[in-house]
């Protein structure tokens, strides 16, 4: 788990979990200061064997 936090009062925290040998689960969500948490990721990212990856979403993205 990452957390940030900017001066203006921003945060995310982002959740990486390696769910396979060559798979990860994704999520970020967010929040503005003095605002509700958001999700703005949640995936699943394929590391594939030729070197790209496959991203897998689970949310809208905006």
């Amino acid at each position: 788990m990452t957390h940030r936090m900017d001066r203006s009062g921003y945060e995310e925290i982002i959740h990486h979990t390696k769910i396979g040998e060559d798979t990860w689960h994704i999520t970020r969500t967010h929040k503005e200061i003095y605002g509700t948490w958001k999700i703005n990721l949640n995936c699943v990212i394929y590391n594939m064997p030729d070197g790209s990856q496959r991203e897998v979403r689970f949310d809208s993205p905006t």
